[in-house]
């Protein structure tokens, strides 16, 4: 992220904070917006940063509505000197010194350990403030870009898992070319009709999605573009890490991070689960 060049039209908050906030020159800095209510003081989901940023009118509004604060993370580019080969730990201090922070840009918080017990310890209090979990990285890697390595992990909590129908796809690209990268899934509604409730296109291994996708082939019912409807006969179990409320799926709701786990072809698609099971989950984990 390059600070002078926000979307200062979707985020002029954001842009004028870090105007505030910037002590240093030209730089690249990586970090995250994240929408805060107001009136409760708490964090709220995703998708109210979405919502924010996807508005082109009322903008005002929005700000006053969805305030968003920046947390900011890494540098990869400061004043004419690039820090890819900079350490991650090294890094991290040089951006402490870019910027005063303030109620709207601030810093991630973080902890250095090498102990199991401190780790546990800072990744259950983001769980109960309401972060999706934390990322583990080693201090002494340098900024690998364009591919996953073991020098940065996600580590997130176990959710709840659904049963739910794939009824559509979409053909992937590059690496993915000739395959469903993506599954359109549903759940059962009140008479049984099936409700969509999001796209799932992680959690496979490239023999189970290549498997997958030879058999779905046959179910194809049409085909748009890069899109495809499917024939509802296949069940999966997938795990996710929220549930949102939305009017782009069927359901009103949607999975948030959903992640393939594995063929249920011990259940029918009668078996699938339900959208009063999705409401139950979604009014528990909120």
């Amino acid at each position: 992220m390059d600070a002078p060049s926000c979307r200062p039209l979707l985020a002029p908050d954001i842009v004028e904070a870090i105007k505030k906030a910037w002590r240093g020159g030209d730089a690249i800095i990586e970090g995250e917006a994240v929408a805060f209510d107001p009136t409760l003081r708490r964090r709220l989901p995703f998708q109210a940063v979405l919502q924010r940023l996807g508005r082109k009118h009322s903008v005002a509004k929005m700000v006053e509505q969805i305030p968003l604060v920046v947390f900011l993370f890494d540098v990869l580019y400061d004043d004419g000197e690039s820090l890819m080969n900079v350490v991650q730990k090294d890094r991290r201090a040089r951006l402490e010194k870019l910027f005063s922070p303030t109620s709207k840009v601030q810093m991630t918080e973080s902890r250095v350990t090498n102990k199991r017990s401190a780790l546990d310890g800072f990744f259950q209090a983001a769980v109960k403030a309401g972060q999706e979990g934390i990322m583990v990285k080693d201090p002494d890697a340098t900024y690998i870009p364009g591919r996953r390595t073991d020098k940065w992990m996600k580590l997130k909590p176990a959710f709840e898992t659904l049963d739910v129908v794939i009824v559509g796809g979409i053909w992937g690209s590059g690496r993915r070319k000739g395959l469903l990268s993506s599954l359109v899934v549903a759940i059962r509604g009140t008479k049984d009709e099936l409700l969509t409730v999001g796209k799932v296109g992680t959690g496979f291994s490239e023999a189970a999605l290549r498997d997958l996708t030879e058999r779905l082939k046959p179910r194809i019912i049409t085909t748009s573009g890069h899109n495809v409807d499917i024939e509802p006969e296949v069940v999966i179990e997938v795990d996710f890490q929220d549930i949102q409320k939305t009017d782009r799926y069927r359901a009103g709701y949607v999975l948030r991070i959903p992640r393939f786990k594995r063929e249920r072809p011990d259940k029918s698609v009668k078996e699938a689960d339900n959208l009063a099971r999705l409401k139950k989950l979604y009014e528990q984990s909120h």
